[in-house]
C-alpha cells in the first residue's frame, strides 16, 4: 500500500465488503435457509435467504480485489500484522465471550479462540508469500497482457476448478485470490492507460452486479427444480463465474467513485478485526444460536438488524485495538530489522 492517505472509495468498499460477510454468515448459518448446513428445500426455506446471499456472497472476493488493486509491496510486515491480528482479536473475542456470552473460561478454550485454522487467514498469508513473484510479473504489463493472464487464470479456477473440480472446487484458496489480484490490477492499468474500456466498465458496473446476483438466484431455481441443488457450498463457491463477476462489477463501481473522508478511513481500519472477532471457533456456535433464535422470532428483518448491530459493536472495538496492534507490529519489525 502507498504511504499516502488511503482512498476513501476503496475504504468504503472495504466497509461494505465486511458488512456483506457478516450478513452472509448470519443468513447461511443462523437462518440456515441457503443449504450450507442443512439441505435446501424451497417449501421450507423459501427464496429470500438465497436472494440475500446472492447479493452479499462476494464479500471475501472484494477484500482480495482491493489488495490486488494497490498491491502487496512488502512481505514481513503484512505477515507480522496478520499474525498479531489473529492472536489479539482472537483473544479479545474469547474474553468478550466469557464476559457476555456465558463461555466458561479455560486456558485450552482461550488457546482455541485463536483460530489457527481460519481458511481465509491461511490463504491470504499464502497470497502475501506469493506477492513478490506476482508483483515482479505484473510490473510494467499492459492491459492486453493482463487480459490474457486473466483468461488463463479463469481456465484454471473456473473450468478446471469450479466446473470440473480438479484443482479448486470452491475458490476458498489462494489460487482464486491470485486470479482476483490480477483482475484488480487490470482495472488499475486500464485507468493508468486512460483506456475507454475502463469508463464503459464503470458505467455498467452496478447493472452487472445486480444482474449477476439475479442470475445466481435463477441458477438456484433451475438446479433445484431439476433435482441438482440441495447443498450450497459448491454452488456458491467463490470461483463461481457469477460470483466473480458480481464482485468484480461492484469493485469497478467503487473504483470510479470520488470520495475522500477521514471518518470512512478510520472506520475501515477496523474491518479485519470485525472479521476475526465474529469467526473464532468458540464464538461461531453461539453466534449461530443467537442468530437462529432471532430469525425464528423476527425473520430476516431481525437478522439484518442483528448483522448491523454486531457490525457496529465490533467495528467500534476494532478501531481502538487496531491502533494497539499497529504499534506492536512496528515495534517488533524494528527489532527484526536490527
Amino acid at each position: 500500500m502507498s504511504t499516502k492517505e488511503r482512498q476513501s472509495n476503496f475504504e468504503l468498499l472495504r466497509i461494505v465488503a465486511m458488512l456483506f460477510i457478516v450478513c452472509h454468515h448470519l443468513v447461511i448459518k443462523g437462518a440456515d435457509t441457503c443449504g450450507y448446513v442443512t439441505p435446501y428445500t424451497y417449501e421450507k426455506d423459501g427464496l429470500i435467504g438465497i436472494f440475500i446471499n446472492s447479493f452479499v456472497v462476494g464479500g471475501v472476493n472484494l477484500f482480495v480485489l482491493i489488495s490486488g488493486y494497490f498491491g502487496i509491496r512488502k512481505l514481513i510486515q503484512p505477515l507480522l500484522k496478520l499474525s498479531i491480528d489473529l492472536v489479539v482479536y482472537g483473544l479479545t473475542a474469547y474474553i468478550l465471550g466469557v464476559l457476555f456470552l456465558h463461555i466458561d473460561f479455560s486456558i485450552s478454550g482461550m488457546a482455541h479462540g485463536i483460530d489457527l485454522h481460519n481458511w481465509f487467514v491461511i490463504h491470504f498469508a499464502l497470497l502475501i508469500l506469493m506477492s513478490p513473484i506476482l508483483e515482479s510479473a505484473l510490473q510494467g504489463q499492459t492491459s492486453k497482457t493482463l487480459q490474457k493472464w486473466i483468461f488463463l487464470l479463469m481456465i484454471i479456477n473456473v473450468v478446471f476448478g469450479y466446473i470440473l473440480g480438479y484443482v479448486n472446487i470452491n475458490g476458498y484458496n489462494y489460487l482464486n485470490f491470485i486470479l482476483l489480484y490480477v483482475m484488480a490490477r487490470y482495472i488499475r492499468v486500464l485507468k493508468e492507460e486512460h483506456h475507454k474500456f475502463s469508463e464503459t466498465i464503470s458505467k455498467y458496473s452496478l447493472f452487472g452486479y445486480v444482474l449477476s446476483a439475479f442470475l445466481l438466484v435463477a441458477g438456484v431455481m433451475i438446479l433445484y427444480y431439476s433435482g441438482h441443488f440441495h447443498h450450497s457450498d459448491k454452488y456458491f463457491g467463490y470461483n463461481n463465474p457469477l460470483i466473480l463477476s458480481s464482485a468484480f462489477a461492484l469493485f469497478c463501481y467503487f473504483s470510479s467513485l470520488k470520495i475522500q473522508s477521514k471518518t470512512i478511513n478510520t472506520i475501515a481500519t477496523g474491518m479485519f478485526g470485525v472479521f476475526l472477532m465474529h469467526t473464532p471457533p468458540e464464538i461461531i456456535p453461539i453466534r449461530n444460536q443467537y442468530s437462529s433464535v432471532i430469525f425464528k422470532s423476527y425473520g430476516y428483518a431481525g437478522l439484518m438488524l442483528e448483522a448491523v448491530c454486531l457490525f457496529v459493536i465490533l467495528t467500534f472495538i476494532s478501531i481502538f485495538i487496531e491502533q494497539f496492534n499497529k504499534k506492536i507490529v512496528k515495534h517488533i519489525y524494528v527489532i527484526i530489522k536490527k
